[in-house]
């Protein structure tokens, strides 16, 4: 569930994915940049764009996907963009697919990290011959990773390492 935009989708990727995985249908969901709508993508068979849709009906399309994907395509936006979603997709107890980036290294244990079309082409194919990488274990696994990241959580880190950086240096004010 992301806007679709050549800024972070890797095009050539999806357009890769369509044509080595025609069993599997790419179901994208998000609004789309004015220029994606000429995509190559939409003249895909097995690739689906559902729009936009309001953000609290995101987790009732994520329940029906069997594998979460970020394809991404790498560029400085990219590169430091920390991927809210894929805790989306971890939290949902979903197998993710995702491009390797230094955000995604916090994901590396969770997640099925690829570096070329190739690697997502395997993951994907693992992912559905194999029943083990979506059990029950593995989906409460991904969740309570997810739980880590909530917004209380988070903040809570911040304000611990706040009391430790003055803690350490009194004479420090933010």
């Amino acid at each position: 569930c992301c806007a679709t935009t050549g800024m972070r989708l890797d095009e050539n990727l999806l357009v890769h994915l369509s044509d080595c995985l025609p069993e599997v249908s790419i179901v994208l969901v998000g609004p789309s940049e004015p220029g994606f709508g000429k995509s190559r993508l939409r003249r895909l068979k097995n690739v689906y764009f559902l729009g936009g849709k309001k953000p609290e009906q995101a987790p009732s399309y994520i329940q029906h996907f069997s594998i979460c994907m970020n394809p991404q395509v790498l560029n400085p936006r990219t590169l430091g963009n920390y991927p809210r979603k894929i805790d989306e997709y971890l939290a949902a107890g979903k197998p993710v697919v995702a491009t390797t980036t230094p955000a995604m290294e916090m994901f590396r244990d969770y997640t099925f990290l690829c570096e070329s079309a190739g690697d997502y082409v395997s993951n994907i194919r693992g992912i559905l011959d194999n029943p083990g990488r979506d059990s029950t274990e593995e989906k409460k696994r991904r969740r309570d990773f997810a739980l880590t990241h909530t917004w209380e959580n988070s903040i809570g880190a911040l304000g611990s390492a706040f009391y430790h950086l003055e803690k350490q240096n009194p004479a420090v004010v933010l």
